[in-house]
């Protein structure tokens, strides 16, 4: 790009969100055959979790004994922001949009768990539980596919 004749008068944030533009445009083109290099295999294999994760959703509770998220924090149960942002991942397709997508997750989990604590700040312990109860509600589709992208 930055041979192109085009774009020698632009800057140097003009010609990084031109990369971008150009990085999503092929990847968009390549994207269903990267999430499902084995097509037919993987896809059945997301839709195998999403039954499974869904059947989890119906007993899971912030209470469930494997989980134990502190009663503290179960005010803002379900954290739907939370969800509703997880469930936006499929929409993007640059693995570096959906990395991005999972920073929100966890940004908005955590502002959460500040706001309900103690004055003390969440920990791992406080946080994952949170983020494993969240994605089975959210249940997002492609998961494992979209992880082994990522």
């Amino acid at each position: 790009l930055e041979q192109e004749p085009m774009l020698a008068a632009t800057n140097d944030q003009q010609r990084s969100e031109a990369r971008k533009a150009v990085e999503r445009a092929i990847f968009s083109e390549v994207y269903m055959a990267a999430l499902y290099p084995n097509q037919e295999a993987d896809a059945s294999r997301d839709v195998v979790l999403q039954q499974h994760i869904a059947r989890l959703a119906e007993v899971v509770t912030p209470n469930h004994r494997d989980l134990k998220i502190p009663r503290r924090y179960q005010y803002e149960c379900p954290w739907p922001a939370a969800q509703a942002e997880l469930r936006r991942m499929a929409a993007f397709k640059m693995p570096a949009d959906k990395v991005h997508c999972i920073s929100r997750v966890s940004s908005i989990i955590m502002n959460l768990l500040s706001l309900a604590g103690d004055k003390s700040v969440p920990a791992a312990d406080d946080f994952v539980p949170v983020l494993v109860f969240v994605i089975i509600k959210a249940n997002p589709p492609s998961l494992l596919s979209t992880v082994q992208l990522v």
